[in-house]
C-alpha cells in the first residue's frame, strides 16, 4: 500500500468541540495534560503555526478548522482524519459567546437576537467565512462528501 502520508487532523467547525477532543486524544496518547499550552505543543494547532508547521517535518496530530479543500496546508500529507460534528444551535451559542468575548467581527456589543440572524443568514459566523472556514455546512461536507481519499472518523 502506497504511503498516505504523516497528519491525522483533528478537525471541526470553530466552536464545535476541537479542543476538548484534541484534550481526549491527548490525554489517551501521552497522559494527563492539564493545561491548553502543552496540548498546543503536542496537537499544534494549523491556524497558529501556519507556514512554519507546513515547512516542517512535523508528523502527527493538527489541528484545523479550515474547509478540506485542495488549498489546506499539508493536504498532501494527509493520512487520516478526526471531523467533530456539533448540534448547530449550541455551535451557534458558543460561537455567540467567544465573539462577544473576543470582540470579533460581530463586536462585543451584539445582541444575541441579531448574532443569530447573521449566523442564519450567512449559515454560521461570517468571521469564519472570510478566513477559509466556510459556513457550518460547508466546512462538514467538505470533510465527508465526497468521501476523502483517507480515512475520516466523524465525532458527534
Amino acid at each position: 500500500m502506497a504511503d498516505r502520508g504523516n497528519i491525522c487532523w483533528i478537525a471541526s467547525y470553530p466552536k464545535s468541540g476541537n479542543t476538548w477532543v484534541r484534550f481526549l486524544a491527548c490525554n489517551l496518547l501521552h497522559g494527563r495534560q492539564e493545561s491548553a499550552s502543552a496540548l498546543n505543543l503536542l496537537v499544534p494547532d494549523v491556524h497558529e503555526l501556519g507556514p512554519h508547521l507546513v515547512n516542517s517535518a512535523y508528523s502527527g496530530l493538527v489541528k484545523t478548522h479550515f474547509a478540506f479543500s485542495s488549498r489546506i496546508p499539508l493536504a498532501d500529507r494527509t493520512a487520516a482524519a478526526i471531523y467533530v460534528v456539533r448540534e448547530p444551535a449550541d455551535v451557534l451559542i458558543s460561537n455567540y459567546h467567544y465573539a462577544r468575548r473576543s470582540g470579533g467581527a460581530t463586536g462585543s456589543a451584539v445582541e444575541f437576537d441579531d448574532y443569530v440572524d447573521t449566523f442564519i443568514c450567512n449559515r454560521g459566523d461570517p468571521r469564519w467565512v472570510d478566513l477559509g472556514m466556510g459556513s457550518c455546512e460547508e466546512n462538514v461536507r467538505s470533510w465527508l462528501e465526497p468521501r476523502p481519499s483517507f480515512p475520516v472518523l466523524l465525532l458527534k
